[in-house]
């Protein structure tokens, strides 16, 4: 699941992870959300592919699977989650 990611410092491609966090801020504080790590859906584009060998119905290849999803997709969720999350009514 390690891919080609773009490095903007660098100007270079660098082998790693994207990694999209959801948070909320109230202007002061930064409350971390959810987090999900993130994959090419290209297969050109992965340096190391999927283990065959991981339990299908692991946590772990529920993840590496998601990670392969579009993160137009994981955005999403992630508005449903904080507008349905009880964190508002918390900090206001």
């Amino acid at each position: 699941m390690l891919v080609n990611v773009y490095d903007y410092v660098k100007d270079a491609y660098r082998r790693g992870f994207r990694l999209l966090v959801g948070v909320w801020s109230e202007g002061a504080a930064v409350v971390p959300i959810n987090f999900q790590l993130l994959s090419s859906r290209e297969r050109s584009n992965r340096r190391q592919e999927m283990d065959g060998s991981i339990d299908k119905c692991a946590i772990g290849h529920k993840r590496r699977l998601r990670a392969l999803g579009k993160e137009n997709d994981v955005t999403a969720g992630f508005i449903i989650l904080a507008r349905n999350s009880k964190i508002f009514s918390i900090m206001c």
